[in-house]
């Protein structure tokens, strides 16, 4: 810093002394017009030239260089291309249980979840075209529709690449909204709103570019819900892409026990029984 200083002040010096000649020569009533140029105002004006120049490279990060530096940091976008199909084993860890869940995707086709409490087996699936929950522990006795809000929202996690790095794919809008604090760790601030009025914003480490809060925001039924997950102990698979082992929710805490990659998966486990 002290270099840059005062690289900054012989510039500027010089630049006064040309300008300082040049009215020796145009006037030589020099007093008057010198007085400007006192150290006070040469102070000044350093330290607002030296925040002007600090302030380029936060300008010079853009959106694109910030997605550019996110998906190499969770692998590539090239490997996660050659995902097509996803199972996840996972508990859920809340009021001192441990829930099995396990999450059976095909790539931006179709996703079921199965889970299993007090011995009971529930179970959602969500396609491109419909969504039915089965959750005989809140009480239902068959599947149910699920209503086109919460269905909508649902289909947003359809394919294995989260909608941020598909944001042009999708025509979503996001904006960079600087930097936050998250628990101690200085985060870039990405907001992804689409046309249904649902908006998502991303907490990326500033150091690792890697994913480490989520907050999103949907209207169901009337009303303004708001859900945040916080992600955790990233590991890299061998297929080359990096995933977070744990996320904490509004709900508890998701441990997942193993992922498989590319399995074979029959399309049947997305329609209802019978």
């Amino acid at each position: 810093m002290k270099l840059l200083l005062d690289s900054i002040k012989t510039i500027f010096i010089s630049v006064i002394r040309y300008y300082i000649l040049r009215l020796i020569i145009h006037n030589h009533k020099l007093t008057n017009k010198l007085i400007i140029f006192n150290m006070k105002t040469l102070k000044h004006l350093l330290i607002f030239l030296v925040i002007g120049l600090l302030a380029v490279p936060a300008k010079a990060q853009n959106v694109d260089e910030i997605l550019k530096k996110h998906a190499d940091a969770i692998g590539g976008l090239e490997n996660w291309g050659r995902i097509k199909t996803m199972k996840m084993e996972m508990v859920m860890k809340m009021q001192g249980m441990e829930i099995p869940i396990v999450a059976t995707q095909v790539n931006c086709t179709g996703m079921r979840t199965d889970i299993t409490v007090m011995g009971m087996s529930g179970y959602s699936i969500i396609t491109k075209t419909n969504g039915w929950n089965f959750m005989p522990f809140n009480g239902q006795t068959k599947p149910e529709p699920m209503t086109e809000d919460i269905l909508k929202s649902s289909q947003d996690e359809l394919c294995v690449l989260d909608k941020l790095l598909r944001s042009k794919e999708t025509g979503d809008k996001l904006e960079y909204l600087g930097t936050d604090d998250v628990d101690g760790t200085e985060c870039l601030k990405l907001k992804l709103s689409d046309a249904s009025g649902k908006e998502s914003t991303y907490f990326l480490d500033s150091e690792s570019y890697l994913l480490i809060k989520k907050t999103v925001k949907v209207t169901v039924n009337g009303q303004v819900i708001e859900n945040s997950a916080s992600m955790g102990n990233y590991q890299k698979l061998e297929e080359g892409i990096i995933v977070p082992m744990n996320t904490k929710t509004n709900g508890g805490e998701i441990e997942i026990k193993k992922i498989t990659i590319n399995p074979e998966v029959d399309d049947k486990i997305f329609t209802l029984p019978g």
